[in-house]
């Protein structure tokens, strides 16, 4: 089987502008970019662009794919962790889950990248170009405060059969299309989801989320919701979405 390697970024929140555009060009001189992807696959050669700045300055999710055994995604979350960090420390896996901070500010990147090498997954033939789009809306679910992206990627990188588990969630016994989609890109085996999901309470009903929201709004003055519209009409829109729905979550609790 002949080497293949594909990358891939993806910007959710909002277009790269010109300067952005202009450093991604830097990191690549064969990659197809746009002011939303940059893509590049590689039958001879690698990658050599720096993949954190690359995410740092504009791209919000990555994912390497290489058919011996390299599955990695990296994660930018503007606003940090989607639970404190002594829970984080929980599902970490040193060398697999790792948690990059940004050096100012609340914000990181959250690298996932099981220790595997060639054998180590069934490499059937991928479409490698669709991956990112089928698992990208797992980093909205982890902004709102969903643990399950954790706890499958700690399924995929834990060796340690004596290793603690982490806290199971819930909602593991009906997963979303990008957490199938998670769980597939790892080649999660079904009896071990199967054996989670037994265990993990159910999901409240779905209108849960929306009434926290509209609570937490009932709650604030006048004057605080008139910064916060500017915020959202004017300013960083998708930063200060996941800043408020951080406050939300620090302030009731739930997962918004």
């Amino acid at each position: 089987m002949s080497e293949y390697q594909y990358i891939h970024f993806l910007a959710i929140d909002k277009p790269l502008n010109d300067k952005q555009l202009a450093f991604m060009r830097r990191q690549s001189t064969r990659a197809d970019i746009t002011e939303w992807e940059f893509t590049n696959e590689y039958h001879f050669g690698d990658f050599h662009g720096d993949a954190k700045e690359m995410l740092r300055r504009g791209f919000d999710i990555h994912l390497y794919y290489a058919n011996f055994g390299i599955r990695r995604l990296m994660i930018r979350l503007p606003k940090g962790l989607p639970c404190d960090r002594r829970t984080f420390n929980k599902f970490q896996v040193e060398g697999c889950i790792e948690w990059m901070a940004d050096k100012k500010g609340k914000g990181g990147i959250l690298d996932i990248e099981p220790d595997a090498d060639a054998g180590t997954y069934d490499e059937i033939f991928y479409d490698a170009s669709s991956l990112l789009h089928k698992i990208a809306p797992i980093r909205n679910a982890l902004i709102n405060g969903d643990l399950r992206p954790l706890y499958l990627a700690w399924l995929a990188c834990n060796y340690d059969e004596e290793s603690m588990e982490p806290p199971v969630p819930a909602g593991l016994g009906k997963l979303t299309r990008e957490l199938k989609a998670l769980a597939e890109f790892y080649e999660l085996d079904n009896k071990i989801l199967a054996a989670a999901a037994k265990r993990s309470p159910p999901l409240g009903k779905a209108s849960n989320k929306g009434d926290t929201i509209k609570d937490w709004i009932a709650k604030q003055s006048p004057k605080e919701l008139r910064i916060l519209v500017a915020k959202f009409l004017i300013g960083d829109a998708a930063k200060t979405r996941a800043e408020t729905l951080s406050r939300i979550r620090k302030k009731t609790g739930a997962v918004t």
